[in-house]
Protein backbone atom coordinates (compact mmCIF):
# COMPACT_ATOMS: atom_id res chain seq x y z
CA UNK A 1 0.00 0.00 0.00
CA UNK A 2 2.70 2.51 0.93
CA UNK A 3 4.39 1.69 -2.37
CA UNK A 4 1.16 2.42 -4.26
CA UNK A 5 0.66 -1.23 -5.25
CA UNK A 6 -2.98 -1.30 -4.19
CA UNK A 7 -4.01 -4.41 -6.15
CA UNK A 8 -1.29 -6.42 -4.40
CA UNK A 9 -2.29 -4.90 -1.08
CA UNK A 10 -5.91 -5.75 -1.75
CA UNK A 11 -4.98 -9.37 -2.43
CA UNK A 12 -2.94 -9.55 0.78
CA UNK A 13 -5.76 -7.98 2.82
CA UNK A 14 -8.31 -10.42 1.44
CA UNK A 15 -5.96 -13.30 2.26
CA UNK A 16 -5.62 -12.00 5.83
CA UNK A 17 -9.40 -11.95 6.15
CA UNK A 18 -9.64 -15.49 4.77
CA UNK A 19 -7.23 -16.60 7.50
CA UNK A 20 -8.97 -14.60 10.24
CA UNK A 21 -12.48 -13.30 9.52
CA UNK A 22 -12.31 -10.79 12.38
CA UNK A 23 -8.88 -9.42 11.54
CA UNK A 24 -8.69 -5.77 12.48
CA UNK A 25 -5.47 -5.26 10.43
CA UNK A 26 -7.09 -7.16 7.56
CA UNK A 27 -10.03 -4.76 7.41
CA UNK A 28 -7.76 -1.74 7.79
CA UNK A 29 -5.57 -2.94 4.93
CA UNK A 30 -8.63 -3.70 2.85
CA UNK A 31 -10.00 -0.19 3.44
CA UNK A 32 -6.71 1.54 2.70
CA UNK A 33 -6.14 -0.39 -0.50
CA UNK A 34 -9.72 0.08 -1.68
CA UNK A 35 -9.31 3.81 -1.05
CA UNK A 36 -6.10 3.72 -3.09
CA UNK A 37 -8.12 2.19 -5.91
CA UNK A 38 -10.76 4.93 -5.42
CA UNK A 39 -13.45 2.43 -4.47
CA UNK A 40 -14.70 4.62 -1.65
CA UNK A 41 -18.02 2.90 -0.95
CA UNK A 42 -16.29 -0.43 -0.39
CA UNK A 43 -13.56 1.33 1.61
CA UNK A 44 -16.21 2.81 3.92
CA UNK A 45 -17.63 -0.66 4.51
CA UNK A 46 -14.16 -2.07 5.24
CA UNK A 47 -13.35 0.71 7.71
CA UNK A 48 -16.73 0.33 9.39
CA UNK A 49 -15.85 -3.32 9.92
CA UNK A 50 -12.39 -2.33 11.23
CA UNK A 51 -14.09 0.04 13.68
CA UNK A 52 -16.44 -2.72 14.85
CA UNK A 53 -13.80 -5.47 15.09
CA UNK A 54 -11.38 -3.15 16.92
CA UNK A 55 -14.08 -2.11 19.38
CA UNK A 56 -13.93 1.49 18.13
CA UNK A 57 -10.19 2.07 18.33
CA UNK A 58 -9.30 5.67 17.36
CA UNK A 59 -7.14 4.85 14.32
CA UNK A 60 -9.83 3.12 12.23
CA UNK A 61 -12.28 5.87 13.22
CA UNK A 62 -9.90 8.50 11.84
CA UNK A 63 -9.32 6.39 8.73
CA UNK A 64 -13.09 6.17 8.26
CA UNK A 65 -13.27 9.96 8.63
CA UNK A 66 -10.62 10.28 5.93
CA UNK A 67 -12.81 8.35 3.50
CA UNK A 68 -15.78 10.49 4.50
CA UNK A 69 -13.67 13.56 3.73
CA UNK A 70 -13.10 12.31 0.19
CA UNK A 71 -16.88 12.43 -0.34
CA UNK A 72 -17.26 15.67 1.65
CA UNK A 73 -19.43 14.01 4.33
CA UNK A 74 -18.62 16.57 7.01
CA UNK A 75 -21.46 15.57 9.33
CA UNK A 76 -20.12 12.00 9.61
CA UNK A 77 -16.64 13.37 10.36
CA UNK A 78 -18.08 15.64 13.06
CA UNK A 79 -19.73 12.64 14.75
CA UNK A 80 -16.34 10.90 14.90
CA UNK A 81 -14.64 14.05 16.20
CA UNK A 82 -17.31 14.44 18.88
CA UNK A 83 -16.88 10.83 19.98
CA UNK A 84 -13.10 11.04 20.22
CA UNK A 85 -13.28 14.42 21.98
CA UNK A 86 -15.55 12.92 24.61
CA UNK A 87 -13.36 9.84 24.96
CA UNK A 88 -10.22 12.00 25.31
CA UNK A 89 -11.49 13.05 28.74
CA UNK A 90 -10.89 9.51 30.04
CA UNK A 91 -8.36 7.97 27.63
CA UNK A 92 -5.42 9.05 25.52
CA UNK A 93 -6.30 10.07 21.97
CA UNK A 94 -3.36 11.21 19.86
CA UNK A 95 -3.21 14.88 18.90
CA UNK A 96 -2.33 13.66 15.40
CA UNK A 97 -5.81 12.18 15.14
CA UNK A 98 -7.40 15.46 16.16
CA UNK A 99 -5.22 17.23 13.61
CA UNK A 100 -6.49 14.97 10.84
CA UNK A 101 -10.12 15.29 11.89
CA UNK A 102 -9.86 19.08 12.13
CA UNK A 103 -8.29 19.22 8.70
CA UNK A 104 -11.02 17.07 7.18
CA UNK A 105 -13.54 19.49 8.69
CA UNK A 106 -11.62 22.36 7.03
CA UNK A 107 -10.54 23.87 10.37
CA UNK A 108 -6.95 24.31 9.21
CA UNK A 109 -5.73 26.48 12.09
CA UNK A 110 -6.93 23.96 14.67
CA UNK A 111 -5.39 21.15 12.64
CA UNK A 112 -2.02 22.89 12.66
CA UNK A 113 -2.28 23.54 16.41
CA UNK A 114 -2.92 19.85 17.06
CA UNK A 115 -0.01 18.87 14.82
CA UNK A 116 2.30 21.16 16.82
CA UNK A 117 1.07 19.46 20.01
CA UNK A 118 1.76 16.06 18.44
CA UNK A 119 5.28 17.20 17.60
CA UNK A 120 5.87 18.53 21.13
CA UNK A 121 4.59 15.26 22.60
CA UNK A 122 6.80 13.28 20.20
CA UNK A 123 3.93 11.09 19.08
CA UNK A 124 5.24 7.90 17.48
CA UNK A 125 2.66 8.25 14.69
CA UNK A 126 4.73 11.13 13.29
CA UNK A 127 7.34 8.65 12.09
CA UNK A 128 4.82 7.46 9.44
CA UNK A 129 3.13 10.77 8.71
CA UNK A 130 5.18 11.43 5.58
CA UNK A 131 3.92 8.32 3.79
CA UNK A 132 0.56 7.54 5.36
CA UNK A 133 -2.34 8.11 2.93
CA UNK A 134 -4.72 9.83 5.31
CA UNK A 135 -2.14 12.51 6.12
CA UNK A 136 -1.42 13.57 2.55
CA UNK A 137 -2.46 17.09 3.49
CA UNK A 138 0.58 17.42 5.75
CA UNK A 139 2.87 16.89 2.77
CA UNK A 140 0.91 19.07 0.37
CA UNK A 141 -0.35 21.97 2.49
CA UNK A 142 2.38 24.58 2.94
CA UNK A 143 1.07 25.39 6.45
CA UNK A 144 2.59 22.11 7.65
CA UNK A 145 6.02 22.49 6.05
CA UNK A 146 7.65 23.71 9.27
CA UNK A 147 6.59 20.49 10.98
CA UNK A 148 7.86 18.34 8.11
CA UNK A 149 11.21 20.19 8.32
CA UNK A 150 11.41 19.60 12.08
CA UNK A 151 10.80 15.89 11.56
CA UNK A 152 13.88 15.79 9.31
CA UNK A 153 12.67 13.10 6.94
CA UNK A 154 15.19 11.93 4.35
CA UNK A 155 14.86 13.40 0.87
CA UNK A 156 12.93 11.28 -1.60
Amino acid sequence: MNAGRFEEGLTASKKALELEANSYPGYRGLGLNLAGLKNYEAAIEAFQMAVTVSERQPLPLVELAWIYSLSNNLSAIQVILDELSLRSKTEYIAATFFSCLSYYLKDYDKSLTYMEIAYQQRECILACINTYPLSTFIRTDTRFQSIIKKLNFPER
